[in-house]
């Protein structure tokens, strides 16, 4: 008996897994919105101009955290979000605007201990979805554009 649960072991996880992991990506990309953003500002592809690369970022949308898991690159047009491999079912390609972007000023972004390493940023053509990046990612956006973004 316990020589047959072994060997349905193994095919049965090689089986479920992958519906639990692709479950939960969907999940994740439904919660946290980053599918409505994509009805809106999904892309399929990069286009062929040059971009700076922002690398690895953490993101908080809505209610889902991607932690080092975003890659972040924008130009002088917008900024481009996009998960790491692993991440990107149900999870297109985004592209935003800096004339749809708000960033909200200090008081309405996260603090810890006092100190401010975020900042919330809204969408003008979603405006229900909130997104919070680490403020040093803005200040390289601010720098690239030449652009004051934030209140301070």
């Amino acid at each position: 008996m316990a020589e047959t649960l072994t060997a349905l072991f193994l095919p049965l996880w090689l089986l479920l897994f992958p519906v639990m992991w692709f479950g939960m990506i969907w999940l994740i990309a439904k919660m946290g919105s980053w599918q409505t953003l994509a009805k809106v500002y999904g892309i399929e592809k990069y286009p062929a101009r040059p971009r700076q690369n922002g690398g690895l970022q953490t993101i908080l949308l809505n209610r889902s955290r991607y932690k080092n898991s975003v890659t972040v690159a924008f130009d002088e047009d917008g900024i481009y979000l996009h998960p790491i491999i692993f991440f990107r079912f149900k999870h297109d390609l985004l592209y935003i605007p800096w004339e749809d972007i708000t960033v909200h000023p200090k008081s309405a972004s996260r603090s810890l201990f006092g100190f401010d390493f975020t900042r919330r940023l809204t969408f003008a053509k979603v405006p229900d979805v909130r997104v919070v990046f680490m403020r040093r990612l803005i200040e390289k956006f601010e720098r690239y554009r030449d652009v004051k973004m934030m209140d301070d």
